[in-house]
């Protein structure tokens, strides 16, 4: 933040902030990850549900999940901001 003194008690404040800042130096250390799969937690760990046809009891299959978290295109961006406040 800056401050430009003006005529009495007047001033012009000029902010500027770099959000994500490890993106700008290099690109994968600013990833951010988040799961996509919230409404179905048991498919990102890989279970899948199968019923025991002679018993009707539910049973579950495990197989290698895929990626469970996925990169965030917009947070994982370097992105900068510029204001302004004018006090009188």
């Amino acid at each position: 933040m800056h401050e430009f003194k003006l005529k009495g008690e007047q001033s012009i404040q000029i902010i500027y902030d770099i959000l994500n800042f490890l993106n700008l130096v290099d690109k994968k250390l600013g990833y951010v990850y988040f799961s996509p799969n919230t409404f179905n937690s048991t498919a990102s760990l890989g279970l899948a549900r199968a019923t025991n046809p002679t018993t009707g009891d539910p049973t579950f299959t495990w197989t290698r999940p895929g990626k469970p978290y996925s990169i965030d295109p917009l947070a994982s961006c370097c992105q900068m901001q510029i204001g302004a406040r004018y006090t009188f």
